[in-house]
């Protein structure tokens, strides 16, 4: 081994047992001291979460339309799709990343005949030349860590938008049921009153009911009748953003859905768990701490253009008049490099500043996400406890207002009392009947948001 050569291995040896590392130890920031749910739980259960249950928890709404639409929708949503290929780009980031822990080496190979007869001679030349950048402070290392948390925020951003479209599937589905229950409410009314006006016409003609009772009837006919194509309105919309939620186009789901169905019955046997173990669940929360761990890890690349940045140029040839294969043909060279960057008016200083700040920011952003999520869970536990005890009482109230309109019609027959009461009843009972039918379809719709509050169903789905 030549002298040149030893001297390089030695420099080269040196350099990289005085190896050090600019980045700081990263460590994920705590989340919440809390061990309690303050909200009334209701028929909740503070024990741990079931991941089976939340894994799939639509399958609980017992609605096999439900379960054919978010099947299509987990494959077919272009704002899934999307976030899909946002991962593949940070899983490519990754790999780039990762290879500038790796040396380039480029090969290359020629021959040469020169002369004529017995004075010609052929050249033939093989080299390998190889080029590596020491990794000394840690900068390249630093960009793999960072571009690692930037892949893996990534897949719990597509995890989060997984969980917000199963919820997003399941809202709409219960507005458009709960909306045509409503509709077949006033419509039933409809009918009735219709009959009644008919009734009322012809004892008008007999003389035994008045102009003003006549009147008062079709009055409350067009007020039922004129509610319908609210309702219409409203279904055909939610509708149409049921297929765009699929990726469809308008109106592809209308003869699926035309047909009423109740609004899907809810098991309130759900299991809330502590904060901590809920925080621990969510994706967003984890996303927003792979953010803050690349902007952290950022901060060690930055720093790292304040040092010297050290290389080894080498080359392995072969080359002979003769034979590539002979003793002497071997030509071997190691040329260690330094590049540092001395002056460069405080940009890099400015660049670090920079870096810094936007830390911050992540961890700011990493403590919304937090608190956020703590008050999503607060507020779908409240609602869900409170919506419970309202749908109890509305079940009595329509079902006295009912008893109160059918009461109403026997005395307007029977001449004890004017149609004016009979119109108030038949309002009332109306009313009645169709709070109860939002409060229904309200209770599914804030059993969903706890699910989706609790980071429900982010798993049910590998990771594309």
């Amino acid at each position: 081994m030549n002298r040149s050569l030893t001297i390089s291995l030695l420099l080269t040896n040196l350099l990289v047992t005085s190896c050090i590392s600019v980045q700081e130890p990263y460590q994920a920031p705590a989340q919440t001291q809390q061990t309690q749910w303050h909200g009334d739980l209701g028929g909740l259960s503070q024990a741990d979460l079931d991941p089976a249950q939340l894994s799939r928890w639509w399958t609980r709404l017992n609605d096999p339309i439900l379960n054919d639409l978010i099947t299509r929708a987990t494959t077919a949503n272009l704002d899934l799709r999307s976030a899909t290929l946002q991962l593949k780009q940070a899983r490519g980031q990754r790999k780039i990343a990762q290879s500038g822990l790796l040396p380039t080496l480029l090969a290359d190979g020629s021959a040469a005949h020169t002369g004529n007869g017995r004075d010609s001679s052929t050249l033939y030349s093989a080299s390998f030349d190889a080029s590596w950048e020491l990794d000394l402070f840690g900068g390249n290392r630093a960009k793999v860590e960072a571009a690692v948390a930037d892949l893996e925020g990534a897949e719990e951003s597509r995890r989060d938008l997984l969980v917000s479209l199963l919820a997003e599937v399941a809202l709409n589905y219960t507005d458009l049921r709960s909306l045509q229950s409503r509709r077949a409410i006033s419509q039933q009314h409809l009918g009735a009153q219709s009959e009644q006006l008919a009734i009322i016409a012809a004892k008008q003609q007999a003389g035994s009911a008045t102009e003003l009772d006549l009147a008062r009837a079709r009055s409350g006919v067009s007020n039922v009748a004129a509610q319908l194509p609210g309702f219409d309105q409203q279904i055909d919309a939610t509708k149409n953003h049921l297929a765009l939620l699929l990726g469809l186009a308008p109106g592809t789901l209308h003869s699926q859905l035309d047909q009423p169905q109740p609004v899907p019955e809810v098991d309130i046997r759900v299991a809330v768990g502590v904060p901590a173990q809920v925080l621990r669940h969510r994706p967003d929360i984890r996303s927003a701490e792979r953010h803050l761990a690349a902007e952290t890890y950022r901060i060690g690349v930055t720093r790292a253009e304040l040092y010297p940045q050290f290389n080894l140029t080498g080359t392995i040839g072969l080359e002979s008049i003769t034979s590539l294969l002979s003793s002497d043909s071997l030509v071997l060279g190691i040329i260690p490099g330094v590049q540092w960057n001395l002056f460069n008016g405080g940009r890099i200083r400015q660049q670090l500043e920079t870096q810094t700040v936007a830390q911050e920011q992540a961890l700011i952003d990493y403590q919304r996400t937090l608190l956020k999520a703590l008050e999503e869970v607060e507020n779908a536990i409240t609602a869900l406890a409170q919506e419970q005890l309202k749908n109890s009482q509305l079940k009595i109230s329509a079902e006295a207002a009912t008893t109160a309109n059918t009461i109403a019609n026997v005395r307007y027959d029977a001449g004890a009392s004017e149609y004016l009461s009979v119109l108030d009843s038949q309002r009332e009972a109306l009313s009645a009947q169709e709070q109860l039918a939002v409060s229904s379809g309200q209770l599914t719709i804030n059993l969903i948001r706890l699910y989706k509050a609790l980071g429900g169903g982010w798993d049910s789905q590998p990771v594309q």
